[in-house]
């Protein structure tokens, strides 16, 4: 059960070394969406690059929810 997270939390991905300059930033703000059935990873939505996401390498911040981040 370890693995089991909030849905529509709001998550840190890690950006590889190799995509990224000296001083990007090393993480990107995504909201978790669900789970991938293909593997052991989790699926989330990257609002700054509109596009959804599939990564095992990410940290769940889980006291943050995304709703409390929107503006009306």
């Amino acid at each position: 059960l370890k693995h089991l997270r909030i849905f529509g939390c709001t998550a840190m991905i890690h950006i590889q070394k190799q995509k990224c300059l000296n001083l990007d930033a090393k993480s990107g703000e995504c909201v978790f969406v669900g789970y991938c059935v293909l593997s052991k990873a989790y699926r989330l939505y990257r609002k700054s690059h509109n596009k959804f996401i599939v990564s095992r390498d990410i940290t769940f911040l889980e006291n943050i929810s995304s709703k409390s981040n929107c503006q009306i």
